[in-house]
């Protein structure tokens, strides 16, 4: 399986620093989606970005700090360098996404959509994807450590060099899913364990 990539155009329109803060209030009052733009340096706190809605966006060294962005969509984006640490997307919308070398420490993604994502060489350890549905998802190189995972739905789903001690799996099925290249110390699941049956896992995991 592959993830389908991000379609970026060529020429992307530039928003760097404090600016986004304006072009996200423009946005709000005009009713219409953040697109086709190239947003840079930016740093938010306590921002307010719920219902927005972001298409052919490439979000780069970007802090995005206990932001509020409950329904939020992302369509077509890829966060490079970017930390969304104790934000909130419930509920959100990601849709053939990328978050290369990014930090989300304790995010909420809880009740999100995930289809066609790929995440590689980022942190997100605590974050929160109770019933979240996932689609077409690759996990490279990332620590999910203590996430939860609880309650989902997983189709196409893959795991490599990932730390998923200590998350949370309880009453999300992991049949077909290969967990042996992972590390997966200490997970929880239900006293029957019915979540593990049909997973792949290595002799020493076991």
């Amino acid at each position: 399986m592959r993830t389908k990539l991000p379609q970026l155009p060529h020429a992307l329109l530039p928003c760097e620093g404090e600016e986004l803060a304006d072009l996200l209030t423009a946005c709000r009052q005009e009713e219409r989606d953040i697109e086709n733009y190239h947003i840079k340096d930016a740093v938010l706190a306590k921002a307010d970005l719920a219902g927005l809605n972001f298409h052919h966006c490439l979000l780069e060294n970007c802090r995005l700090i206990d932001c509020t962005g409950e329904r939020a969509a992302f369509v077509d984006a890829v966060f490079r360098r970017c930390d969304l640490s104790n934000s909130s997307f419930g509920s959100g919308y990601f849709h053939r996404c990328e978050f290369i070398s990014c930090k989300g420490l304790g995010t909420d993604f809880h009740h999100s959509a995930f289809k066609q994502i790929l995440i590689e060489d980022s942190n997100f350890r605590y974050a929160n994807l109770d019933e979240s549905k996932l689609e077409y998802a690759e996990i490279k190189e990332s620590d999910f450590s203590s996430a939860i995972i609880s309650n989902c739905r997983l189709m196409d789903f893959h795991a490599l060099n990932t730390r998923l001690d200590g998350v949370v799996f309880f009453r999300t099925a992991l049949k077909g899913i290969d967990l042996s290249e992972n590390q997966i110390e200490g997970i929880s699941v239900s006293d029957s364990a019915y979540e593990l049956r049909g997973a792949v896992i290595s002799p020493w995991q076991a």
